[in-house]
């Protein structure tokens, strides 16, 4: 955001201006697109939609079908003044994005306030009830204790690692739990296979 001591030139602020009433256009237009690619969509034999994106506009399905979602989700929605962008557009209209957070998108929006696609996906997160790596703290990680000493000769079921596996301090290996002198097990010394 720009400071609001800085004086833009006129050409400037009437630049300014225009893009914001594109950028808002844009939004309009997706909600326009996908109503259209809906109803193409349904008067095509089974099978031939995919094809006719590819062959008139170069466009991948999920491509198109991101456009069908925008305008279901905003056909009933004036989001010719607001300003989001198609990505978030995308994810807003989403089927698994809660309508709360597509509400509250909205009327942050028509406040005129910038709704990012990253504000956006922590909107989303927060209506579904879940925390971005950002907005979580990290859990606290509590130390296993050394493995206990040897019970009747037995081992311990988790071993102490070594430099090959660096990254954690226990192991353990299912194998350990099979016989050594039951034959036909090909998994120890001895065995034969079956």
């Amino acid at each position: 955001m720009m400071d609001k001591a800085i004086s833009l030139a006129p050409d400037v602020e009437r630049y300014t201006a225009e893009i914001k009433a594109l950028v808002g256009r844009t939004a309009q237009h997706v909600v326009r697109i996908g109503e259209k690619l809906q109803a193409v969509k349904a008067q095509l034999p089974y099978g031939q939609w995919e094809a006719w994106l590819r062959q008139e506009f170069h466009w991948s399905a999920s491509s198109a079908v991101k456009m069908i979602q925008v305008y279901e989700r905003f056909k009933s929605v004036n989001i010719t003044d607001v300003h989001l962008d198609v990505s978030t557009l995308y994810v807003l209209a989403a089927p698994s994005t809660p309508q709360e957070a597509t509400e509250e998108a909205l009327a942050l929006a028509q406040q005129g306030e910038v709704v990012s696609l990253g504000r956006a996906k922590a909107l989303v997160n927060k209506h579904r009830g879940t925390q971005t790596l950002a907005s979580s703290r990290a859990p606290t990680l509590h130390l296993l204790p050394d493995a206990p000493p040897l019970t009747n000769g037995q081992r311990p079921p988790f071993n102490q690692t070594n430099e090959i596996v660096d990254w954690a301090k226990w192991t353990w290996n299912p194998v350990t739990g099979c016989a050594r002198t039951k034959p036909g097990n090909p998994a120890r010394p001895g065995g034969m296979p079956v």
